[in-house]
Formats: C-alpha cells, sequence, structure tokens
C-alpha cells in the first residue's frame, strides 16, 4: 500500500462519480460547503494505491484542538465518511487503510458508509450505530403502504388543515428556513446534537439542484417545517429538518416526507435514507411508522483506543507499506518475455 496527499479535485469527484456506492456526503461539494460554514475546519485527502492497481481516495477535514492535537472528521457533521474508488477494494485492502488511519490519526471520528460493504474488525472498537432506509425499487404505491395506520391518518390531517408542499425556489426560501431551524434550536436547548450558521446553509444553497433540495410545508403561506435532502448515486437522504411548535397539530412533517419520498421514487432513486437518529428515541420512532430497515453505520472514534492498541495497528500499517513496496520493486525488476 503506497500513501501520498490528492490536491486535485477532479480526480476526487470523478472517481466519486464512478464510485458504486458513493453518496452526496464523499463528493468535494459537501467538505467545500461544510468548510465555508465553519473555516475552522481544513480540508485534506489521501490516495491509498495498491499492487493490483487499485486506488482509494480518502477525504478528511482536520481542525486544531489544542496546541499540539488536531480532530480528524471523514464524514463532516456526523454524516457517512470513508473512501471512493472506482473498482471494489478486496477485505485486506479495506482492513490496511483503516489500519494506517487508525495508527496515524489518534483523534479520528469516521462513521462508516453502510452501501459500502465493508468486512468490519472487531479490533477497530467501532461503537454500533445504524441509518434507516427504505427500499424505493418497488416504487411509491408499494413502498406507503408499509407505513403505520397513524402515518396515514397524520398525512390526511395535514392536507385537511389546508398544509401544502413545493419545493424552495430562492435564497429567501432558505433564510425562512433558517428562521425556522433558530426556533428549533431555542425549543430543543441543551438536546440539540448539532449547531449550524447560517454560511453553512447559504453554501449548500448554491451548491446544484440536482443535488440539494429544501422542501418546505406551509400553511396559508406561513411556513410550518422543512427539510434539506441531499441526491446522489440513486440515493437521496434526509440531512436536516426544522419545524415550529406551532405547527405540531398540523401533523407537517409527516405530509412533507411523503411528498419528498415520492420525488425520490420518480427520480428512480434506489434509497432513501433518514440518516442515523442520534440517539433520539422520539425520532427513531418516527422513522419507523415509515416501515424502515436498519442498515449498519458505525462510527469509528480513534480517542477511545489506548497507545498500545494504536502502536499495534501501526505495526500492521507499516508492513502493508513494506510489502507494496517490494512488489512494485518485483514488478519493475521482472525481465520482459517475448
Amino acid at each position: 500500500m503506497d500513501i501520498h496527499p490528492l490536491y486535485d479535485e477532479s480526480e476526487w469527484r470523478e472517481t466519486a462519480a464512478h464510485c458504486a456506492y458513493a453518496t452526496f456526503f464523499q463528493t468535494p461539494e459537501w467538505f467545500t460547503a461544510f468548510q465555508t460554514g465553519d473555516p475552522g475546519w481544513r480540508k485534506e485527502v489521501l490516495t491509498f494505491s495498491f499492487a493490483d492497481g487499485a486506488t482509494a481516495i480518502f477525504p478528511f477535514l482536520s481542525r486544531r484542538v489544542s496546541r499540539t492535537s488536531h480532530l480528524m472528521c471523514s464524514g463532516p457533521a456526523g454524516v457517512y465518511g470513508g473512501w471512493v474508488a472506482k473498482t471494489s477494494l478486496q477485505p485486506d485492502q479495506q482492513r490496511q487503510i483503516v489500519d494506517y488511519l487508525i495508527a496515524r490519526y489518534p483523534s479520528l471520528v469516521w462513521r462508516f458508509n453502510p452501501y459500502a460493504g465493508l468486512q468490519l474488525d472487531p479490533r477497530w472498537r467501532l461503537r454500533p450505530d445504524h441509518t434507516s432506509v427504505l427500499d424505493l425499487e418497488l416504487g411509491f404505491e408499494s413502498v406507503s403502504k408499509k407505513w403505520s395506520e397513524n402515518h396515514r391518518r397524520s398525512v390526511n390531517k395535514a392536507r385537511n388543515h389546508g398544509v401544502e408542499v413545493r419545493r424552495a425556489s430562492s435564497i429567501a426560501d432558505w433564510q425562512r428556513y433558517f428562521c425556522c431551524y433558530q426556533d428549533s434550536l431555542h425549543r430543543w436547548g441543551d438536546k440539540a446534537s448539532s449547531r449550524y450558521r447560517w454560511e453553512l446553509f447559504s453554501a449548500i444553497a448554491r451548491l446544484s439542484e440536482q443535488s440539494v433540495s429544501l422542501w418546505l410545508a406551509e400553511k396559508e403561506r406561513h411556513l410550518q417545517a422543512g427539510a434539506i435532502c441531499f441526491s446522489y448515486n440513486r440515493h437521496t437522504v434526509y440531512w436536516h429538518g426544522a419545524a415550529y411548535k406551532e405547527a405540531f397539530p398540523y401533523r407537517p412533517v409527516h405530509l412533507l416526507m411523503q411528498e419528498i419520498i415520492r420525488n425520490a421514487c420518480n427520480r428512480d432513486d434506489k434509497w432513501f435514507d433518514f440518516n442515523p437518529s442520534g440517539g433520539h428515541e422520539g425520532v427513531e420512532r418516527f422513522k419507523k411508522g415509515f416501515g424502515v430497515q436498519p442498515l449498519n453505520a458505525p462510527l469509528l472514534d480513534t480517542r477511545r483506543l489506548t497507545m498500545r492498541q494504536r502502536i499495534l495497528f501501526g505495526i500492521r500499517a507499516r508492513l502493508s507499506c513494506k510489502w507494496f513496496r517490494s512488489k512494485v520493486r518485483e514488478t519493475r525488476e521482472a525481465p520482459d518475455v517475448d
């Protein structure tokens, strides 16, 4: 295995476009938007090359947390991180990458991509977690038949109260949504798992409409709730949502999700992804009402590992790199055969 930094984002972008399991969260656009929203982060990209010609590109963000240490984040905002590759990596190649990163970065946080088919190693001491998804292959009618009776009633209740759903069409719509988010943050208080500045939403709003959508639920033109989704590679993911408390009796979020899922089906997406719930039980119950299925999305946090454990991973990683160099040398020195 050979490792070197990558400075050409076009190569990263092309690799993601040809990666069977890439989501929007592995694209340069997501990393750039998040960095714009919080300039304290610095973008870095590594390339891992193997003797059989396979190559993997691994992006992450880093920020200084003390005079001597940095926090490394693969998947800003707790979303899916990891590498993208044009061809599938062998299990031993996957292990070599993870071993190297554990040994190299003592403060790395990384949520594994549930679509990448990683072979998990218990020695990584992953924290179990999952995301909730809908398989959209059979179409909207089949998907919606699995919803709970309560969810169906809530959708009808929203319609009966005159709630309507539309896609945002201007920066003013994004500003209205941000105000709704600020109101939600005030209501959540210390229970909020994250807090984002307007600069992040502004950066996301400027991205391609093919990848980003803000959906609004309105009653008599007054905003009730909203949701931000990202679409990429036949995968639509619900990333962020907010609602006014006074709108709860009208059930706008249920109707909002119905229309977003319907749109994903019309796009011929394979997956609709609700994203992990951040430990919020109420959020998890809400998702279950849509008949979701769980996909493993464990979290690697190298801060949980001891120094001895990381040294052992470092030894394995160095052996992998030494083996790679010896195989390359053998190839270069092999005689030509006519």
